[in-house]
């Protein structure tokens, strides 16, 4: 066996030569990628990979023997994933460690072309999009076969954002410096086919990469290692948990964990020992001459950090860094110092230090600095602040544009804000792709108008990129759609971050027990009472769902009493929506007797700090179930006073009654169609507000466009009710199903006469 390692430097001009001498074109790398994916199975291309172990690839050389043995397996499994660096290497290696010379010229054409199409995506791993890689295994023969020593290596996100990051940093010999390459798998294997009714969602994102890293771990991989000590971290309760997640990864040169552990102990500098043995942990490292750690023990000697300050010794380690790792070193430290002291000017000399690097040509250090200039107190940019934000090198991710946006934004200059958000959205950027999904989905004040299914697009995108209003939006329109098993898929990579809103709606899903989810009602009430724990405004939400099953005797015995001490623990504290429902409660007399005074003063309450739902709740209350000639004229009075101050619900209840009441002192279709208006374009309304605005037209004669709207209506609303409110009207249609029909035969609605 011997190793052979292929300098890419030279590959091109080799492989040109021998291509031109057989006379074969080269291959075209960007085609084979998108044959690939275009029919790439996820569970085949995974096994394919086992094909390395068959002939002894260990990264450097492979056993010949083996070859010759395993060659039936080898070539199927290139044939699987012919994208694969490592396979193509192996098969390589292979070749020529079996003599044949025309499949060694073959296999060396197929890996120069993917090898070389994998460098063109190379960029600067905090702004450019990572190179494409089906698996780490790829990573580690591009670098070998670029005869680049690696050093060291990290993850940089916690979980996928679309991508799920993995830099190798090298030791690049001929010019002297430490190179980061960042790698991304996610994105390609989430792609494949996969058998799953999740396919097409973030959390398949999550599934590669929790499976990627729980397998590197199980192999000693120091950055799956490191990546799974952060994410433990974070979910840890106190500083001192989280450090012990950190302390015995970063000792054994885990660099993320290193610089969570010193931000944890700069956060919070009251802690005793906090640093306690950080300076040891990165010390070996940096007498390996590693940059990264270098910088963290650099910053770790300027601020004092587990060891006694001193900035000269800060300042040596920085520069020997710095050398090795030019711009980005002092990027990374100046980062450090902004995060610990965010009001604070830079020092003197990292300040001489940036500039330096900047002038040397470091990209890196330059956007450190406009990025400060955007973001100040009072920002300007100049013209050449504004090309370098511009630049393509910028935003492989359209990090730049988004910058450039929110320094428009800051300016209030909204017509440039608009054009650099877009920019930003078409280039990647998750953030402004969920600001322009809504703009195109609902219309915007900058001319934007409404694109359902470029909202969509960019909606989608935006999930994928870890935008949690996005996926809770597309959960939310799945259940409109009646496919609950997507619902359920778009909130549960967001849901396992720890979103407690997508949490919330995930629990309400399974709480309603929609068909084919994977949870029920007892999972459901399992994520309230979780969230009901997180304290005050946090857990109210869970914490009045509860209180609903309380009363019901859904999901726990039924218990009045403990429903009540739920809601009045965030009633007591203003909690407007708690003090609705339990008002309302009150009223209906669900805890013992009915009490007027104590639900009328809730609601009074609520109304005085300005909620708008209690001004519906009440107006109800007065027109429906007081329901005395007095009681009406005066939700009226305060339903047409809260529409003439925007109150969009009161609009809509107002609009209701206006339109379906049988009593003549409150029918008025005419205006209550012209007062509809201000609820909005139909295309963007709610079922239950479409509801309302069809019967106006019904009450107008307009039994086309009623019939038409509350067509739509109902099937949003079909896909809301559950199967358990189905069960319990016995065959009986709905108030939406019996509205349609009366509008099918040319009949308005009226509401007591119809009223279900």
């Amino acid at each position: 066996m011997r190793a052979i390692l292929v300098r890419l430097a030279f590959v091109p001009a080799l492989f040109a030569a021998q291509a031109s001498a057989a006379g074969k074109p080269a291959p075209d790398a960007a085609a084979m990628w998108e044959r690939f994916l275009a029919r790439g199975e996820y569970n085949a291309t995974l096994a394919a990979y086992d094909a390395l172990e068959a002939v002894g690839y260990d990264g450097v050389e492979v056993d010949a023997e083996q070859c010759r043995q395993q060659a039936a397996v080898l070539a199927s499994a290139v044939e699987t994933a012919p994208v694969s660096i490592a396979l193509r290497r192996a098969a390589y290696l292979c070749a020529d460690a079996t003599g044949d010379q025309t499949a060694t010229e073959d296999a060396l054409a197929q890996l120069v072309a993917l090898s070389r199409h994998a460098l063109k995506q190379a960029g600067d791993p905090a702004v450019a999009a990572p190179i494409r890689v089906l698996s780490p295994a790829d990573a580690y023969a591009l670098l070998a076969s670029s005869g680049l020593e690696q050093l060291y290596e990290y993850y940089t996100l916690l979980r996928p954002a679309r991508y799920f990051p993995l830099v190798l940093a090298s030791w690049d010999e001929e010019a002297g410096v430490e190179r980061h390459l960042a790698f991304d798998y996610v994105d390609a294997q989430q792609s494949l086919k996969v058998d799953s009714p999740y396919r097409g969602m973030p959390v398949v994102r999550d599934w590669v990469a929790s499976g990627f890293v729980q397998g590197g771990a199980k192999s000693n991989g120091l950055a799956a290692t490191d990546a799974m000590a952060l994410k433990s971290a974070a979910a840890a309760g106190t500083v001192a948990d989280k450090l012990a997640k950190l302390r015995n990864v970063a000792a054994a040169g885990g660099v993320q964990s290193a610089k969570a552990w010193l931000l944890l102990c700069v956060r919070n500098p009251d802690i005793e020992g906090c640093g306690d043995g950080l300076v040891d942990a990165l010390l070996e490292q940096a007498e390996q001459k590693r940059a990264f750690p270098m910088t963290l023990l650099a910053y770790a000697y300027f601020d004092g950090i587990g060891t006694k300050a001193d900035k000269p010794s800060a300042w040596v380690l920085l520069d020997g860094a710095d050398k090795r790792w030019p711009g980005d070193a002092v990027a990374e430290f100046a980062a450090l110092w902004t995060d610990a002291h965010p009001k604070a000017a830079l020092p003197a000399g990292l300040a001489q230090r940036l500039a330096r690097a900047e002038n040397a040509g470091s990209r890196t250090a330059q956007r450190f600095l406009v990025w400060q200039k955007a973001y100040a107190d009072k920002p300007q940019l100049d013209a050449g602040d504004i090309a370098f934000l511009s630049a393509p090198e910028e935003n492989g991710r359209g990090l730049g544009y988004s910058v450039l946006a929110d320094y428009y934004a800051g300016l209030k200059q909204a017509q440039d804000e608009s054009k650099w958000r877009i920019k930003a959205a078409e280039s990647g950027h998750a953030a402004q792709q969920a600001w322009y999904a809504g703009a195109l989905l609902f219309g915007n004040d900058e001319g934007i108008a409404r694109d359902d299914a470029g909202g969509m697009k960019f909606a989608v995108a935006a999930a994928h990129g870890g935008d949690i209003w996005t996926a809770r939006y597309l959960s939310d329109r799945s259940v409109r759609s009646g496919n609950y098993v997507a619902a359920e898929g778009w909130l549960l990579s967001p849901a396992d971050a720890g979103n407690i809103d997508a949490i919330m709606q995930l629990a309400d899903l399974y709480a309603a027990e929609r068909p084919g989810v994977s949870g029920n009602l007892e999972r459901a009430v399992e994520l309230y009472r979780l969230i009901a724990g997180q304290g005050d405004e946090a857990g109210a939400p869970a914490r009045r769902a509860l209180a609903e099953l309380a009363l019901e005797g859904r999901g726990m015995a039924k218990d009045p009493a403990q429903a009540q001490r739920w809601l009045k623990q965030d009633a007591e504290r203003g909690d407007h929506l708690s003090e609705i429902l339990l008002a309302g409660h009150y009223l209906k007399g669900d805890f013992g007797k009915p009490d007027e005074a104590e639900g009328t003063r809730l609601l009074q309450r609520a109304i005085k700090a300005g909620d708008e739902d209690a001004v519906t709740s009440y107006g109800a209350w007065l027109y429906y179930d007081k329901d005395t000639a007095e009681s009406r004229a005066q939700a009226l009075k305060l339903l047409a006073e809260a529409d003439a101050a925007g109150n969009k619900g009161a609009t809509n209840n107002y609009v209701w009654l206006l339109c379906t009441s049988p009593r003549a002192e409150v029918y008025d279709p005419k205006r209550g169609l012209e007062i509809s208006k201000r609820l909005g374009d139909v295309e963007t309304l709610s079922p239950g507000v479409l509801d309302t605005v069809a019967a106006c037209h019904a009450a107008n004669g307009d039994f086309a466009r009623a019939v038409e709207l509350q067509a739509r209506a109902a099937k949003e609303m079909a896909a809301y009710t559950t199967e358990r409110a189905r069960k319990e009207r016995n065959g009986k249609p709905f108030g939406y199903e019996r509205r349609l029909e009366l509008y099918k035969a040319g009949k308005r609605y009226e509401e007591f006469e119809h009223n279900e």
